[in-house]
């Protein structure tokens, strides 16, 4: 038997409903009785009770709308009802739930989901999807602090577009009208909100958006959401993994606000099945590069002001109550200081939700509008949704190990699949103007280390997409890793369409190392994670020692290098080879660690170490990255208090750099971003500013994918004008030291997070060192990012040591990203020689082998001032015809300056100096009465000629006369 849902059939309000709807898909014709009985992948309708003929209201209009990766519906009219009184419903039993759908917003999978399972394949991401209700998933419009709920006033207009591909619901709450636009664009919904002010007042309007996320995957699992009834051990369970970049798995409230901790402020939040599955639903923050242009500008996402995570019953609202309620936002914790509870220590253990708040901190004028644009998607691909198309990549997330393949590491029949998508709308595909893509090329750039598998090409075509289709076109790549390299391995796909503007997308691959190591000819810092059965650095590398090799450890309590007999996992040594060894496969029965995988409550992991007062050799003790910001310490100070790496930062016992070191540049590199990721094989330094002993636990691997796991992603600085650092390298004919800055930072706060102190220097007979002095933890010591809260002028003294003698070069590579009005100097202390880094590309002087020659760098910024040379003065000290002449002149602004001595005709007799670098003020210099070619010049009258040329090219010449007598 089939029932019949008639279309809405009558007027509502003020309005005809049936002129202003559109009614494609908007009815439910015929639902079978026995259909909403199937728990089904992709439909939340196993909540209806089997025996409930009338589920629906009549009417009862919604629109489910989406392509093949992605689907949004939105209610319009009327109810739903779930759970009943029947022991076969899933949900809501024995008390159903009528649940209002108007203005309710819902996302699913696609039926395609990701090529790299089946496990999404129409996986519903938020609980009740297709029919979205009551407080599951809602948007709350603020007023000048009162909220109404999107759809409480009942909707205007409601239909699908004609462009595009997208949804369309206007209502008004008072005077201010309100229109939701849902756009799928590839694997991602757009939502557009419109706040349209039609008072005669000013008023200030916000937007808060919230879901329940619940999900049902390709086994039917049902993640998330009610428990089932009647329960079933193992059958059901609750959504397991909630990750932001950088973080630990979310597994209690959460509340992150922009205002006051921009630093950690998420960029997006990943929902997901569980770690081993990790697809699910990423909700998006604000500009991502997902949604820049190719300049990585002009994104159309509005950056969410707060990120709330906690329990659906408490953040979002009571899922019993079926009507228009508003967000209750509960957590736990405390009342903070804007009058929200903060986070308790209460675990998300079953229905988690979130809220996207959008403050009503701006004003809106009459007869204007406030926009909000904000991006929700899935969790696995790598996407660019700029206009006039988007793409998808669908790569691996993880190639994992398999020590049964000889390259260490898995490697499935045919390839891991690549998959573009290219989604031809928001752009060419407006109704009577649509344009379709031809001969569309799509170009595979891989890393070292990756490989197409034979036959494969890298480059395809795709003759024709067309605009606005539901089903998008793609292509396929196959790729196979080698089980050398090793890391985060970046990769792109760049799409080139006829017409339209070329977009690249770029993405990594996740591989775990394998028991190999590269080992080039020199000093290299490196580790091991693996369990050997013979952990001798000589077993480990099949190699003798001293003939073939030399290792060492430092040890903190002698400050120096001691010899290293063996491996150790979680630290590193230096391994220093006679010979370029390339890479050696590791002996020694070499055993993946079994302790990669955390508890439930996010421990678990490796064995802690201690690190001792001073630098210590650190390493990551598994085959996987994992970053920096998951470690967690204690001091012996205070044994009674556990600290989290950021923590341990603002307290001053670390310094918040690591370093590594890299054999091909012979240079030191830092990682001290909490999300920067600590990667295996490599060796790091950190320095425990203390007395005391701190005692490091590292975390277990929260990497997405990662198989078997028991539970179910640098940032770079941003050089603007208001935080800018100079960089300083050193470098010899056989090594390089080019990771040293200096710079401003606009508070004392980022000046302690941001800084860096310098490593010991390696063991290389050749090492050369750049390094500013400065203070920690209120000590001095070196440093190799030394910063300043001061904008105007600051000195910098830097050391360079050269252990080899000979010529040492010091460059600032990028001198041209420096703000325009800064102005640099550099002083060699040795000579006087001064130079300005504006207007110069380096500086070189011939080291003395064991010593430091000092410099002084000099930082001034401030409006660049047109070149001007004012009084010249000719003097000499003493009436003896030998003695020389002081020219003595002032300059308006820091300039370089060249000074040359010219006969009466004009001919050059002698340079004094050529580029010197002056500063604003008096400036001196003599002449000693000789030529070029060191000769006594004739008596006679002669000229002084003085240019002066700024960094921003303004260039002025003077001249004087000077008589010489003998």
């Amino acid at each position: 038997m089939a029932l019949e849902w008639s279309i809405l059939s009558e007027p509502l309000g003020k309005k005809n409903y049936m002129k202003s709807f559109i009614l494609k898909s908007l009815s439910i014709a015929t639902l079978s009785i026995s259909a909403v009985a199937v728990f089904a992948q992709g439909d939340w309708s196993g909540c209806i009770d089997p025996m409930n003929k009338n589920p629906f209201s009549n009417p009862f209009l919604y629109d489910e709308h989406g392509d093949n990766l992605f689907v949004a519906s939105v209610g319009a009219v009327g109810t739903v009802t779930y759970g009943g009184s029947d022991a076969t419903a899933r949900c809501f039993v024995p008390t159903a739930v009528t649940a209002k759908v108007v203005g309710r917003v819902g996302f699913s999978m696609g039926s395609d989901g990701s090529v790299q399972s089946t496990v999404d394949d129409g996986m519903p991401l938020t609980f009740g999807f297709p029919y979205p209700g009551a407080d599951w998933s809602y948007a709350n419009v603020v007023e000048d602090k009162t909220k109404t709920v999107f759809g409480a006033n009942a909707l205007n207009l409601f239909f699908v577009g004609a462009s595009d591909r997208y949804i369309y619901a206007e209502t008004t709450n008072n005077k201010i009208d309100v229109v939701l636009r849902v756009d799928i664009l590839a694997d991602a919904a757009r939502l557009q909100w419109t706040l349209t002010n039609n008072d005669t007042a000013s008023h200030n309007l916000g937007l808060w958006f919230g879901q329940w996320v619940a999900m049902i995957d390709g086994t039917g699992l049902e993640v998330g959401g009610p428990l089932p009834i009647p329960y079933t051990a193992n059958a059901d369970k609750p959504l397991e993994y909630i990750i932001t970049p950088g973080q630990k798995p979310i597994i209690t409230e959460q509340r992150y606000r922009r205002d006051t901790d921009s630093t950690n402020f998420p960029s997006y939040v990943n929902f997901e099945l569980g770690q081993t599955n990790a697809y699910g639903l990423q909700v998006i923050n604000g500009p991502t590069p997902a949604t820049e242009d190719s300049q990585g500008l002009n994104s159309d996402a509005t950056p969410v002001d707060e990120m709330a995570i906690g329990s659906d019953f408490f953040l979002i609202g009571n899922p019993l109550t079926g009507g228009d309620t508003t967000f209750p936002d509960f957590e736990f914790g405390p009342v903070n200081a804007f009058g929200e509870r903060s986070p308790g220590d209460v675990r998300i253990d079953d229905s988690p939700a979130y809220i996207q708040k959008y403050f009503d901190n701006v004003s809106v004028p009459a007869s204007t509008s406030r926009v909000i644009v904000s991006y929700y998607r899935d969790t696995t691909g790598v996407s660019n949704y700029y206009r006039p198309y988007s793409v998808l990549v669908d790569g691996p997330q993880l190639m994992p190990t398999d020590s049964s393949n000889p390259t260490g590491l898995q490697q499935p029949p045919g390839g891991y699949d690549v998959r573009v998508w290219i989604d031809n709308t928001r752009g060419f595909s407006t109704i009577d103007q649509s344009i379709e893509l031809d001969d569309v090329k799509v170009t595979l750039t891989l890393p070292p280390g990756i490989n197409l598998t034979a036959g494969d090409t890298s480059t395809k075509i795709i003759a024709k997409i067309l605009p606005g289709s539901p089903n998008i076109s793609f292509v396929d790549f196959h790729v196979q890793p080698d089980g050398v390299n090793f890391g985060q391995l970046p990769y792109s796909v760049t799409v080139e369409p006829n017409p339209g503007p070329t977009k690249t997308v770029s993405a990594v691959f996740n591989v775990p190392t394998t028991p190999k190591l590269a080992l080039h000819q020199g000093a290299n810092l490196v580790s091991t994670p693996f369990i050997f059965a013979d952990s001798s650095w000589e077993s480990v590398l099949g190699l003798s020692t001293p003939t073939d090799f030399q290792a060492f450890n430092y040890d903190p309590t002698q400050n120096g290098y001691v010899p290293a007999l063996s491996v150790a996992r979680g630290k590193a040594s230096w391994i220093v080879s006679n010979t370029e060894l390339g890479v050696r496969t590791l002996q020694g029965d070499p055993k993946e660690p079994t302790d990669l995988v955390s508890n439930s409550d996010n421990s678990g992991g490796a064995p802690s170490i201690n690190i001792q007062p001073g630098w210590n050799l650190i390493a990551d003790p598994y085959d996987y990255a994992f970053p920096l910001g998951q470690i967690i310490g204690v001091s012996n100070a205070s044994p009674n208090t556990s600290y989290t790496f950021q923590q341990l930062v603002n307290l001053g016992y670390v310094n918040p750099a690591l370093a590594l070191y890299s054999t091909q540049t012979s240079s030191y590199t830092y990682v001290q971003n909490l999300s920067d990721l600590i990667q295996p094989d490599q060796g790091y330094w950190i320095f425990n500013a203390t007395n005391d002993v701190i005692t490091l636990k590292y975390p277990p691997i929260f990497q997405e994918f990662l198989p078997n796991s028991s539970r179910a992603t640098a940032a770079v600085w941003p050089q603007t004008d208001s935080q800018w650092r100079l960089q300083l390298a050193a470098r010899t004919n056989s090594s390089v030291d080019s990771n040293n800055y200096i710079g401003f930072v606009q508070s004392p706060a980022l000046e302690k997070t941001l800084v860096s102190m310098k490593p010991p220097m390696s063991p290389s007979k050749d090492a050369v060192q750049l390094s500013v002095e400065g203070t920690f933890a209120g000590k001095p010591t070196r440093m190799a990012t030394a910063l300043s809260t001061s904008a105007t002028s600051t000195q910098y003294i830097v050391d360079v040591y050269s252990k080899n003698s000979g010529p040492v070069t010091l460059t600032w590579p990028n001198l041209n990203t420096l703000p325009k009005d800064v102005q640099a100097r550099l002083v060699d202390t040795a000579t006087g020689i001064t130079r300005s880094i504006n207007q110069s590309s380096g500086y070189t002087f011939n080291a003395n082998g064991g010593t430091t020659r000092q410099f002084k760098v000099q930082l001034q910024s401030g409006t660049q001032s047109t070149a001007t040379i004012g009084n010249v003065v000719v003097s000499r000290p003493t009436r003896s015809p030998n003695s020389p002449f002081a020219i003595t002149y002032t300059l308006s602004g820091s300039a370089t300056t060249s000074i040359r001595i010219l006969s009466a005709s004009g001919n050059e007799v002698a340079t004094i100096t050529s580029g010197r670098a002056d500063q604003a003020g008096q400036n001196i210099v003599s002449w000693n009465l000789r030529d070029n070619a060191n000769r006594s010049v004739a008596p006679g009258v002669y000229r002084v000629e003085i240019v002066a040329e700024t960094a921003n090219g303004d260039r002025v010449r003077k001249i004087v006369s000077l008589n010489v007598t003998r």
